[in-house]
């Protein structure tokens, strides 16, 4: 009987457990203040929010780091003012397409430095999406306004780190879209 009490008391206490892990936390401010249409990437254990506001565009780059719960500024992203663009990581760099343009940067979060890449092939675009997969960096569909309308891609490219270089990659098997989201486990990307 004392057996069956203390599994019982067990399983209750796991599951109490697994459900606190279950909810929000609040963590500190972003330091950057309130903004739209900026773009994330994880580096290791840290990750890294840049540009975006509103169409006019911030510059500054902040890294959030989890064990102290602090945001520090880094190094302003090399492209300028920008905002609406996409990013991706790729082992110890992020990347990032500034909306609206085709130059490409990465950032290196030990130099503390944005060194432009390649750049990118594609349209200009905005509200695109951007993921990685298998040390390659993916960026696609979006949206431009090209002669007084809303043009929606459905177009991917990818990157390379190594080779420095852009290769167009198979459409998007669906409609053409603008602010979707996508992301990758193990070799496969989901795309909403």
């Amino acid at each position: 009987m004392k057996k069956n009490i203390l599994l019982i008391i067990a399983i209750v206490t796991i599951a109490l457990i697994s459900r606190a892990q279950d909810t929000w936390k609040k963590k500190a401010d972003f330091g950057g203040g309130t903004r739209g249409y900026a773009v994330g990437f994880t580096i290791g254990s840290k990750g890294y929010i840049s540009t975006g506001d509103n169409f006019a565009g911030h510059k500054d780059c902040w890294e959030y780091e989890p064990t102290t719960n602090v945001w520090t500024q880094k190094a302003n992203y090399g492209g300028g003012l920008t905002s609406s663009g996409e990013g991706f990581s790729i082992g110890s760099k992020g990347y990032l397409l500034g909306g609206g343009k085709t130059d490409f940067w990465e950032f290196d979060p030990v130099a503390n430095t944005w060194i432009q890449k390649a750049n990118f092939p594609g349209p200009v675009r905005i509200w695109g999406v951007g993921f990685s997969i298998d040390n390659k960096g993916y960026i696609g569909t979006g949206s431009n306004y090209i002669n007084n309308n809303w043009v929606n891609y459905k177009d991917f490219y990818r990157y390379d780190p190594i080779t420095n270089t852009w290769m167009q990659k198979a459409d998007f098997g669906g409609l053409e879209r603008t602010n979707a989201a996508g992301f990758s486990v193990g070799s496969k990307e989901r795309f909403l």
